[in-house]
């Protein structure tokens, strides 16, 4: 017989999470595990990517999923210079 698993140690951060990518849909990850981690988040980088792309948690930025012909991601830039 299996054991019943537990409660998701996610779900008490799942309204931030959605909240904060809701707000800013490129909001990094590595910044909400930041922000999350002061507040006692204690899952790993790693859960927390796999849980927001599981949960499908990230809205789809229109203008980014139909650029094709220009660069979409972080590209190196000096300080000031527009991107």
């Amino acid at each position: 017989m299996r054991a019943c698993p537990g409660p998701d140690p996610f779900d008490p951060f799942l309204d931030y999470v959605t909240a904060r990518l809701v707000e800013d849909t490129h909001l990094w990850a590595r910044t909400l595990f930041d922000e999350r981690e002061e507040l006692g988040f204690g899952l790993s980088y790693q859960s927390l990517t796999r849980n927001i792309r599981t949960r499908n948690l990230r809205p789809i930025c229109q203008p980014c999923r139909t650029a094709v012909d220009r660069p979409n991601a972080v590209i190196p830039h000096a300080p000031g210079d527009e991107t």
